[in-house]
Protein backbone atom coordinates (compact mmCIF):
# COMPACT_ATOMS: atom_id res chain seq x y z
CA UNK A 1 0.00 0.00 0.00
CA UNK A 2 1.32 3.44 -0.83
CA UNK A 3 2.03 6.03 2.01
CA UNK A 4 -0.01 9.49 1.21
CA UNK A 5 2.28 12.10 1.01
CA UNK A 6 0.18 14.39 3.51
CA UNK A 7 0.16 11.11 6.15
CA UNK A 8 4.10 11.06 5.40
CA UNK A 9 4.60 15.10 5.88
CA UNK A 10 2.63 14.92 9.14
CA UNK A 11 4.87 11.82 10.34
CA UNK A 12 8.23 13.59 9.70
CA UNK A 13 6.68 17.17 11.25
CA UNK A 14 5.78 15.38 14.45
CA UNK A 15 9.02 13.54 14.24
CA UNK A 16 11.14 16.87 13.89
CA UNK A 17 9.32 18.94 16.75
CA UNK A 18 9.58 15.55 18.98
CA UNK A 19 13.49 15.91 18.25
CA UNK A 20 13.36 19.55 18.81
CA UNK A 21 11.62 19.15 22.32
CA UNK A 22 14.14 16.31 23.80
CA UNK A 23 11.47 13.80 23.74
CA UNK A 24 12.84 10.09 22.42
CA UNK A 25 9.94 8.36 20.68
CA UNK A 26 8.90 6.55 23.48
CA UNK A 27 8.83 9.00 25.87
CA UNK A 28 6.66 10.75 23.61
CA UNK A 29 4.42 8.36 22.73
CA UNK A 30 4.20 8.22 26.59
CA UNK A 31 3.68 11.70 27.51
CA UNK A 32 0.58 11.61 25.13
CA UNK A 33 -0.72 8.68 26.36
CA UNK A 34 -0.14 6.79 22.71
CA UNK A 35 1.22 2.87 22.22
CA UNK A 36 5.09 3.14 20.89
CA UNK A 37 4.15 1.02 18.00
CA UNK A 38 1.27 3.03 16.94
CA UNK A 39 3.81 6.73 17.32
CA UNK A 40 6.37 4.86 14.82
CA UNK A 41 3.46 3.96 12.67
CA UNK A 42 2.52 7.75 12.68
CA UNK A 43 5.88 9.15 12.85
CA UNK A 44 6.91 6.96 9.43
CA UNK A 45 3.58 8.15 7.55
CA UNK A 46 1.45 4.55 7.52
CA UNK A 47 -1.27 5.56 9.35
CA UNK A 48 -3.16 8.58 8.86
CA UNK A 49 -4.30 10.14 12.07
CA UNK A 50 -7.82 11.50 13.45
CA UNK A 51 -8.44 15.47 14.33
CA UNK A 52 -8.64 13.78 18.01
CA UNK A 53 -5.07 12.40 17.74
CA UNK A 54 -3.58 15.43 15.78
CA UNK A 55 -5.16 17.46 18.65
CA UNK A 56 -3.51 14.82 20.84
CA UNK A 57 0.13 15.06 19.49
CA UNK A 58 -0.29 18.71 18.83
CA UNK A 59 -0.95 19.34 23.00
CA UNK A 60 1.65 17.19 23.31
CA UNK A 61 4.52 19.53 21.75
CA UNK A 62 2.97 22.57 23.08
CA UNK A 63 1.46 23.53 20.11
CA UNK A 64 -2.42 24.42 18.35
CA UNK A 65 -3.91 22.12 16.52
CA UNK A 66 -3.09 24.70 13.82
CA UNK A 67 0.41 25.43 14.98
CA UNK A 68 1.00 21.70 13.86
CA UNK A 69 -0.93 21.90 11.06
CA UNK A 70 1.20 25.10 9.92
CA UNK A 71 4.44 22.85 10.48
CA UNK A 72 3.16 20.12 8.39
CA UNK A 73 2.35 22.89 5.56
CA UNK A 74 6.21 24.00 5.82
CA UNK A 75 7.64 20.66 5.87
Amino acid sequence: METSSLARSFGEAVRRLRKERGFSQEGFADHCGIHRTYMGSIERGEKVVSIDMAAKLAAGLDLTLAGLFREVEHQ
